[in-house]
């Protein structure tokens, strides 16, 4: 380019928003100063971590701003540079050079001037150094805005490779200790980061502030085997999860926090052996060091039950994963047997001398800063005792609701049923369905929206020690059964009453009186359905027209297990197999179909139940084929089905009259205060949660 002549760098400068309120007069002292200069294609106009010693001013071409990845070297195009923009300008408010680059896009030609030239105008004229730092921050801003530069400079490769970062909420995500185990304790900590989901090998992971440089390091750093997918989290989500959680910076968990000369231990916090027992058998190490192995791989599995029993064979052990019994590969020699039964009776101070009669017990442990409780049950077997344990996770009952109930209509009814200041909410199910953690979790959510709340509880036994609560175990014998609890419990000025179940007239009355005196109650009982639990209370002496004062909610829940996310996939079914499948239903089984998806006969007892969509034509049905983070088997973690049977004024009339059921269910329906079990299994199966055939099990139960 041919050189500019002093009135037409005056008139160039006058132009540039950084020089603009010099004025001509002192533009013409610096135009003779100015260096003009001309760079090819693909030449640097200020090379990143060198200090300029002037900063320029583009006059023809386009260059680009441009960062490098410091890991993998990948250079990162920012912003667009075209004429009257600035070069270089960062210089005067860094005392070293910037990690910024300019490079020419194409032949250009600039205006530069000495970094003490500027200094000079900017002390005659301070309208200029105002314009330098708005021309600084509104880079910096326009960088920040479009996600490529984070709060401490550019962002490696926009967040580890992410142009968009979407904002989440920590309460749609399960998040697991074996997830948590990914990532270092100390680094969410210090970096506000979470795991929150994994699937294959992608690994979400919700921050704070997604755009720190030094936390997107130190992840990929502690990130061996799996590639970050980054997502914004708010800082109260955060916070409630790691108290929720309980995560502290000393926690060392999983592969990523133990050192593989330390392998983990259990911390037995009851454990009081007495000399006469210690006598009375031999406690080897390799017997303590085998329990130990032996509930910390249950833990580890996600096991719900430890099932130790006597064999010819040896001693098996099996666990209860996702409500199926899994044998432990590793054999037991048969002369363990009696140390691992003395050993587990010892921790939970059980009689080791009693072989005889069933006991029951408890061992609180804990693994790093995670409490556990395990209940323990010993029975006599022609072979020897076996011993089943119950593994207590605390933080699996102080899960959100959302995490509960996966359809907005049921998980507002039951709020609203929380949130109310009196009537009964009653969880039912067969046993294990997790009646208890739900009823927990309601309690969570009364305790964290009403903390000024007295709130009681009676149980037999206490599973969970809950802060906040005041807590009572029935003790039948002397004379404490829930009853006589109750009694006391209404003298001590409750908010909200939780009844572990109900089980008989007498203490199921109380319940009903304390909900129609100003109490919240919440309890458990077994019942299949709605209606069965207003039979079995009718069963117990309660009068209609209390119930239809007292009751609020009903929930009925069963457990099944959930898909793998990972792996889990959609069969279409095509249009006329169904309508054929729907007629040959109602006459003669229909004929399988060798290259239909599923099964004719799934298509058969899905259509039977009502589990399929009346009105669609195609339908598209959830399989999972097995990965290796269900271990092949397409499962992963347990889903709740539930019906639910909310009152409203029109209900509680009919149920006052003595309807029958089958009227208070349609009234109920047809005001959308009743969700059955195949509504709710049908919508599991849309979000991909429930496979066709577990829903067919749960809803022909």
């Amino acid at each position: 380019m041919p050189r500019m002549t002093p009135e037409a760098v005056v008139g160039f400068l006058s132009q540039t928003a950084l020089l603009a309120p010099c004025g001509t007069a002192v533009l013409a002292k610096l135009a003779p100063h100015l260096d003009q200069r001309d760079i090819a294609k693909g030449q640097l106009l200020l090379q990143a971590g060198v200090p300029p010693a002037s900063v320029g001013f583009l006059v023809s071409g386009r260059a680009s701003l441009r960062s490098k990845d410091p890991a993998t070297g990948a250079e990162n195009h920012l912003d667009q540079l075209g004429p009257g923009d600035a070069i270089g300008e960062m210089c005067c408010a860094l005392p070293s050079g910037g990690p910024l680059s300019v490079v020419a896009e194409e032949p250009c030609s600039a205006l530069f001037v000495r970094k003490e030239h500027l200094n000079q105008v900017m002390g005659a004229v301070p309208a200029v150094a105002q314009a330098l730092a708005a021309s600084v921050s509104a880079r910096f801003v326009k960088l920040v805005l479009a996600g490529k530069v984070g709060a401490r400079g550019p962002a490696a490769g926009s967040a580890l490779g992410q142009d968009d970062i979407r904002f989440v909420e920590v309460s749609a995500y399960s998040i697991s200790r074996p997830l948590l185990d990914l990532v270092p304790a100390r680094v969410i900590l210090s970096h506000r980061i979470l795991p929150l989901e994994l699937r294959g090998n992608r690994l979400l992971v919700g921050m704070v502030n997604p755009k720190l440089d030094d936390a997107l390091s130190e992840l990929r750093r502690v990130l061996t085997t799996v590639d970050p997918e980054i997502a914004c989290i708010s800082i109260d989500d955060f916070n409630a999860a790691v108290a929720r959680l309980k995560l502290e910076p000393g926690e060392r968990t999983g592969a990523a926090g133990r050192g593989r000369d330390q392998p983990q231990r259990l911390v037995y916090l009851g454990e009081t052996r007495k000399e006469a027992d210690k006598a009375q058998v031999v406690m080897g190490e390799e017997v303590t060091l085998l329990v130990d192995r032996i509930l910390l791989e249950a833990i580890e599995r996600g096991a719900s039950d430890v099932h130790i029993e006597a064999e010819a064979s040896g001693l098996r052990v099996r666990y209860r994963v996702q409500g199926m019994m899994v044998d432990r590969k590793e054999l037991v020699p048969a002369s363990f047997a009696a140390g691992v039964t003395a050993r587990l009776k010892i921790l939970s101070e059980l009689d080791i001398t009693e072989r005889r009669i069933p006991q029951d017990g408890r061992i609180a442990a804990s693994v790093g800063k995670r409490d556990l409780n395990f209940r323990i049950s010993t029975l006599a077997t022609c072979r020897g005792e076996k011993v089943v344990l119950r593994i207590l996770d605390p933080t699996d009952v102080m899960r959100p609701l959302e995490h509960i109930f996966v359809e907005p209509r049921v998980l507002e009814l039951v709020k609203r049923a929380v949130a109310v200041p009196h009537g009964a909410v009653l969880v039912a199910g067969p046993t294990g369905s997790g009646k208890s953690s739900t009823l927990y979790s309601m309690l969570n959510q009364r305790k964290t929206s009403r903390p000024d709340n007295n709130i009681v509880t009676v149980e037999d036994p206490v599973e969970f020690m809950f802060p906040g609560l005041t807590q009572t175990p029935i003790n039948p014998k002397i004379g404490l059964d829930y009853a006589a609890a109750l009694r006391a419990l209404l003298r001590q000025d409750p908010d909200v009453i939780m009844v572990g179940e109900l089980r008989d007239g007498p203490s199921t009355n109380i319940a009903i009186e304390a909900a129609l005196t100003g109490h919240l109650v919440l309890s458990s009982m077994h019942g299949n359905t709605g209606i069965a639990v207003l039979q079995r209370l009718g069963h117990f002496g309660i009068p209609p027209i209390l119930l239809s004062q007292a009751l609020n909610l009903i929930v009925v829940q069963r457990l099944a297990p959930r898909l793998c996310p990972n792996c889990v996939t959609e069969d279409e079914v095509p249009a006329d197999m169904m309508g054929d499948l729907r007629r040959l239903h109602l006459a003669a089984p229909a004929p399988e179909r060798s290259q239909a998806p599923v099964s004719a006969t799934m298509i058969r007892n899905l259509d039977r139940l009502r589990l399929l969509d009346p009105g669609a034509g195609v339908q598209r049905l959830p399989q999972a084929a097995g990965c290796d983070a269900c271990e092949r088997t397409g499962r992963k973690g347990r889903v709740p089905v539930v019906e639910v049977l909310a009152l409203h004024d029109d209900m509680r009339a009919l149920l006052a009259s003595g309807a029958p059921p089958g009227e208070l269910l349609k009234q109920a329906e047809a005001a959308g205060q009743f969700v059955s079990f195949t509504q709710y299994a049908r919508l599991l199966m849309a979000r991909k949660l429930l496979a066709p055939s577990d829903a067919v099990h749960i809803v022909a139960e």
